[in-house]
């Protein structure tokens, strides 16, 4: 999912998405990356340019999982306002 969101909007080169994802190391994006690609969610161009470049994009079936992908985020962000407000609760009820 976290790879996902940024691929949404445009297609990204490796460094862009290194940038994007600041917590991840080059190792294990390269890994989650060759994952997507093996499952078909993104497709991989390499660019015959010096220096060579490589765009990921998601692909056409990528492309269907944007309203499961956007579920999810909307579902983390109502559980993290819940775990908030019973942290509030417990706060509250301490004092």
């Amino acid at each position: 999912m976290i790879i996902y969101q940024p691929l949404q909007h445009s297609n990204l080169h490796f460094g862009d998405l290194t940038r994007a994802l600041p917590d991840c190391s080059r190792r294990m994006l390269a890994l989650q990356l060759e994952e997507l690609i093996a499952d078909h969610v993104i497709t991989k161009t390499v660019i015959s340019l010096r220096p060579l470049k490589t765009e990921y994009q998601l692909s056409e079936f990528g492309q269907t999982l944007s309203p499961v992908i956007n579920a999810m985020a909307t579902w983390e962000l109502i559980i993290i306002r819940l775990h908030n407000r019973m942290l509030d609760t417990v706060i509250c009820s301490n004092a």
